[in-house]
């Protein structure tokens, strides 16, 4: 057997006939393959191989081809790839009886009139609300989408159905919606105008700060000839304090007691005794 040690250019004119491939079993050809470029045939498993200079790769044949419409089932190839009938087949028998989606427009409907929802719904529709209503308890608004929650939804049946809002109005005590919050102007003038405003804790504290709100203790006691104490815990000692009984304006002696009780003093015994002790901060 001679070697050939010399490049072969056939000038892109003669042709090479009745040639052979060098073959061998796998682990003999996969050896021989070292030099990239270099190709030869797997007579174990029928493959034409070559080198890519890193590692023996083998060519696809028509045969390699999975024209299954299970795509293996439950024991899958993973060298092998499908075939674009295969495909088409495992998909259209995957999606048969599911909707392939919603409808491109939606169908429009009146809340204003409507006393139900939609009646007649198919796969794939979808509503739109273009007036205003409540429906079934529920509040619709122009703008909002509606669609069903189950295959064939009932009209009458709020829980059938699932509404996207599609804008959310301002809150006030009977309608939920977007909560604003108060600036301490508007909350000092009564902003007519910020109503339903929330009113946070900074401008809260701030307009406690510039407006003091006094807190107040009252207590109904009975008045001897002498002292009686009274528990107020209102934290100070700077308070006014205003007794009256059936008959009008009661004075006696009142003095603190530390900054959460008083003492008053009376030279004489008077029943139910309305005090009233206002805090200053």
């Amino acid at each position: 057997m001679s070697k050939q040690s010399v490049d072969l250019d056939f000038l892109k004119a003669s042709q090479l006939l009745n040639a052979l491939l060098h073959k061998a079993a796998t682990a003999s050809i996969d050896a021989a393959l070292s030099v990239e470029g270099q190709i030869g045939y797997d007579t174990t498993l029928g493959l034409i191989k070559y080198s890519d200079g890193s590692a023996v790769q083998a060519l696809l044949r028509y045969a390699d081809v999975l024209n299954d419409n299970t795509l293996g089932g439950g024991s899958a190839s993973v060298t092998k790839p499908p075939s674009q009938s295969s495909v088409k087949s495992y998909v259209d028998a995957a999606l048969t009886g599911v909707s392939t989606g919603l409808d491109p427009y939606p169908t429009l409907f009146d809340a204003s009139v409507e006393g139900t929802f939609p009646s007649g719904h198919t796969a794939g529709k979808w509503y739109r609300v273009t007036a205003a209503g409540t429906v079934l308890g529920v509040v619709l608004e122009v703008g909002d989408t509606i669609y069903p929650t189950q295959a064939s939804p009932s009209a009458s049946n709020a829980a059938h159905w699932y509404v996207a809002q599609a804008n959310v109005g301002e809150a006030s005590n009977s309608v939920f919606g977007l909560i604003k919050t108060a600036t301490l102007t508007q909350l000092q003038n009564n902003d007519s105008g910020a109503a339903n405003y929330a009113v946070t804790v900074a401008v809260l504290n701030s307009f406690f700060a510039s407006r003091p709100i006094p807190r107040s203790y009252v207590e109904t006691v009975n008045l001897i000839n002498g002292t009686v104490g009274i528990t107020h815990n209102l934290g100070t000692q700077s308070w006014h304090i205003e007794m009256t009984d059936g008959s009008g304006k009661v004075a006696a002696d009142a003095t603190p007691n530390g900054n959460n009780a008083i003492n008053i003093a009376s030279k004489v015994a008077l029943s139910g005794v309305k005090v009233v002790i206002t805090g200053i901060y």
